[in-house]
């Protein structure tokens, strides 16, 4: 009898005091994935003739080496569309432990927007942030933008544009997140 009021004593304090009685587990952001984070970025615009499905980041690996194009891709669970965010903003192929790299580019000549190269925390291009508009963007300025039009081989290409501070829906991502560092597959 004694525990119970003592017990009874505490928790009219802990209500007294506008303490919480229990506390919800932290739920991951969709937009803003923490450092250390393991997931797919899928675009919010959906071409219309793919049945309702996500199109996923996917580090295009026809092309061997570094420089690979980064593309959108229909999600799929592949390591080649599974990332992993670090504490500086840089976003990491699991895959092949490349990092994405983006800028505006100015024409067919100037090379791809989005490629996948080696990591490196010091380079502007490197470092993104995703914002609370659901745009992500790097530290040179530049933003991922779903263009619509077909890439290779059921691909959609992606491209950079200059941040402007809002996002249309062809410049908004989603961060899918993954409580292991095992690819999912977000369409599930």
């Amino acid at each position: 009898m004694r525990r119970i009021r003592k017990t009874l004593s505490a928790l009219a304090i802990a209500v007294g005091l506008g303490l919480p009685l229990c506390s919800a587990p932290a739920q991951a952001d969709p937009i803003n994935p923490q450092p250390y984070a393991y997931g797919f970025l899928a675009a919010l615009y959906k071409p219309p003739s793919n049945n309702g499905t996500y199109f996923c980041m996917d580090e295009y690996r026809q092309i061997n080496g570094h420089g690979r194009p980064v593309v959108l891709k229909p999600c799929d669970g592949s390591w080649n569309q599974f990332w992993f965010v670090d504490q500086s903003g840089l976003i990491h192929s699991t895959n092949d432990g490349q990092c994405l790299w983006g800028h505006v580019a100015s024409g067919p000549s100037d090379g791809p927007d989005v490629i996948a190269e080696p990591c490196n925390a010091g380079d502007a291009h490197q470092r993104w942030t995703f914002d609370s508009n659901r745009s992500v963007c790097n530290a040179a300025g530049a933003c991922l933008h779903s263009t619509g039009m077909n890439g290779p081989r059921g691909s959609y290409h992606l491209m950079t544009v200059s941040h402007t501070g809002s996002a249309g829906l062809l410049e908004q991502f989603d961060w899918h997140h993954s409580d292991s560092s095992t690819p999912i597959n977000p369409n599930l």
